[in-house]
């Protein structure tokens, strides 16, 4: 059970670093705030999505369990 705990949450804080990168890169690359703002928000919902679907596949886990 620890083991899924751990791997939701490893996974949830690489796609937050992932989102965090991506939007700093498009910020320099492009140099329109504009742009990487729309594309780091997307990221960012992007990023709550999986950390949901972890959360919902360790419940339904436990409840197995």
């Amino acid at each position: 059970m620890v083991y899924f705990y751990v791997g939701a949450f490893i996974l949830c804080i690489l796609s937050l670093i992932w989102t965090v990168i991506l939007g700093f890169n498009q910020k320099h690359e492009s140099g329109r705030f504009s742009d990487s703002k729309m594309k780091f928000v997307l990221l960012t919902s992007i990023y709550l999505v999986v950390f949901a679907i972890a959360s919902i596949a360790v419940g339904i886990y436990l409840r197995m369990v």
